[in-house]
């Protein structure tokens, strides 16, 4: 995890090289490698994850947050469309409270993320949280 906050894409590559490596093992928090450089923006060590094809797409940290939600929830409208670009992933998966990333992205205010979200075509529009 210090290595994807760090920024150390090199080094992530490494590790993921080796087979005994549990790609996704979450913090305290349930955030796993892949979560966390969503979280941060790093289109680069999203990158790097996605191509060892070992991540787990869809996890969901204690309080249900996605990699795609925290990316919507961070602006980072690059990831967002990378991973929306991805057909496994789930782009309706609800957190705790109920709130799917479009309907963050909505409450946010962000016109770029809410369009990036609808030119996927993958969003429930009328989906209604807790």
């Amino acid at each position: 995890m210090w290595a994807v906050r760090e920024d150390h894409v090199q080094v992530i590559q490494r590790l993921l090289s080796l087979p005994e490596l549990d790609a996704n093992l979450p913090n305290n928090y349930g955030d796993t490698p892949f979560t966390e450089a969503s979280r941060l923006g790093n289109l680069e060590m999203v990158e790097a994850l996605l191509a060892s094809n070992r991540c787990t797409l869809n996890a969901q940290n204690n309080e249900g947050f996605t990699a795609l939600m925290y990316a919507v929830r961070r602006d980072h409208v690059r990831v967002v469309q990378r991973l929306l670009s991805i057909r496994e992933l789930d782009a309706n998966l609800m957190n705790n409270y109920g709130d799917t990333p479009f309907a963050v992205a909505s409450r946010l205010g962000n016109l770029e993320m809410v369009e990036a979200l609808l030119a996927s075509n993958r969003c429930t529009l009328n989906a209604q949280n807790n």
